[in-house]
């Protein structure tokens, strides 16, 4: 199964995509959320239906991030933008995390 995986800061914004997006890319399930949550490092807001997300401190999300993060198609999102975006983020900011099913 595969699972579109998206980080973004402002959770409190609405809309996660555009500007707010930090990391975006397609894989199976991201064991490390799991790990992170049962630590008590995440914070899952919504899990009755996808997407699941969750909400936690970059300085503990940000490791996390695979190295080979395989990013869907997308105009708006290169992996160079993404990375510069992912470099300036505030290590203590607080961002989401969505899950979307991809079956």
């Amino acid at each position: 199964m595969s699972y579109q995986i998206r980080i973004y800061m402002h959770p409190d914004v609405e809309s996660v995509r555009g500007e707010n997006t930090l990391a975006l890319w397609e894989a199976g399930w991201p064991r490390w959320v799991d790990e992170l949550a049962e630590a008590g490092k995440l914070t899952q807001t919504r899990s009755d239906n996808f997407p699941s997300l969750y909400r936690g401190a970059a300085s503990d999300i940000l490791p996390m991030l695979p190295a080979n993060r395989r990013m869907s198609p997308a105009l708006y999102f290169t992996p160079e933008l993404l990375q510069e975006r992912i470099n300036v983020c505030p290590r203590d900011a607080e961002l989401g995390i969505e899950i979307w099913d991809q079956c």
